[in-house]
C-alpha cells in the first residue's frame, strides 16, 4: 500500500497541477473507495471548472464505491451515536484509529489551516507544522478507508485480496 499525497504550499491556484496528479495517481482502471459523496461534487466542479479534464474526470465517477452509503445500508454500531459521520464511524469500527488526537480532526478544520499555512504572514515554523497536520489528517482519512473495507470484508467473510 502506498499513500501519495498533494498539497500545494503557495498561494495560487492549485487546480490544474491537482487534477493532473490525481488522473496519473489513479490511472485508468480499479475501484476508487470514497466516504460520502463529497470527491464525486469536487470532481464534477473540477470538470467544470478545467473543461480540458472533464472527460477524464468524469470517467472516475463509475470506478467510486461509497462505503458511507454501504455502512448506512448494511451496518449500524451503537458507538456511530447515530451519526454515519467517518469521525464517529471509524473508531467505532477500527477502534485503534480515530481524530480525537489529532491537531486537524476534521474538514473545516483542515480548510482554515490551510488557508493559514499559505497565508504569507505565517511564519515558516508555523508553515511546516501546518503541512505537516494536513498531510497527517489526509493520510488518516485515507487509511480509514483502507481499514473500514477490509473489516466490512472480514463480517462478511471475503478476503480483501477478492
Amino acid at each position: 500500500m502506498e499513500h501519495i499525497d498533494f498539497l500545494c504550499n503557495e498561494d495560487r491556484d492549485p487546480r490544474a497541477d491537482f487534477t493532473q496528479t490525481l488522473l496519473d495517481v489513479l490511472g485508468n482502471e480499479g475501484t476508487i473507495f470514497i466516504y460520502t459523496t463529497y470527491e464525486k461534487r469536487i470532481l464534477r466542479e473540477l470538470a467544470e471548472q478545467l473543461p480540458q479534464y472533464a472527460d477524464d474526470l468524469n470517467l472516475l465517477h463509475s470506478r467510486f464505491v461509497d462505503l458511507c452509503a454501504i455502512i448506512k445500508d448494511y451496518y449500524y454500531n451503537p458507538a456511530f451515536h447515530g451519526s454515519f459521520s467517518l469521525k464517529y464511524v471509524l473508531p467505532a469500527i477500527v477502534p485503534e484509529m480515530g481524530y480525537k488526537n489529532m491537531a486537524i480532526q476534521e474538514g473545516g478544520m483542515a480548510s482554515l489551516e490551510y488557508l493559514r499555512m499559505i497565508d504569507p504572514k505565517t511564519t515558516a515554523a508555523d508553515k511546516a507544522e501546518i503541512r505537516n497536520n494536513l498531510l497527517a489528517y489526509c493520510g488518516q482519512d485515507t487509511l480509514a478507508m483502507v481499514k473500514i473495507r477490509k473489516v466490512l470484508l472480514e463480517k462478511c467473510r471475503i478476503s480483501p485480496e477478492d
